[in-house]
């Protein structure tokens, strides 16, 4: 699996750890889950992910996606591997962006 820098901009950059392919299933309420990991478990994902200048990243895992934040460790869990989860992202992202300007 390889991991992989996506430069979005408007502080939308972020890694993908173990990128793969990912389903369009539609993400609901039901499927995420506010998760907070543990900093020894967090920390060669979140300095991999610092060291490019990204505050974000997702882990693709063989059951699920994790998307967490470099400083805080926290983020959420989505049951489903779907790219539709990473969309959810990155409009959230750019909703805020639209919101501070």
């Amino acid at each position: 699996m390889a991991n992989s820098v996506y430069q979005v901009g408007g502080g939308r950059d972020f890694v993908m750890f173990n990128d793969g392919d990912l389903s369009m299933e539609p993400v609901t309420a039901r499927d995420l889950q506010p998760i907070t990991v543990p900093m020894w478990a967090a920390r060669p994902y979140a300095s991999a992910a610092w060291s490019a200048n990204c505050d974000w990243y997702f882990i693709r895992t063989a059951d699920d996606i994790r998307l967490l934040n470099v400083a805080t460790n926290t983020g959420f869990l989505c049951r489903k591997r779907s790219a539709m989860f990473v969309a959810l992202f990155l409009d959230s992202r750019s909703d805020v962006r639209k919101k501070q300007l």
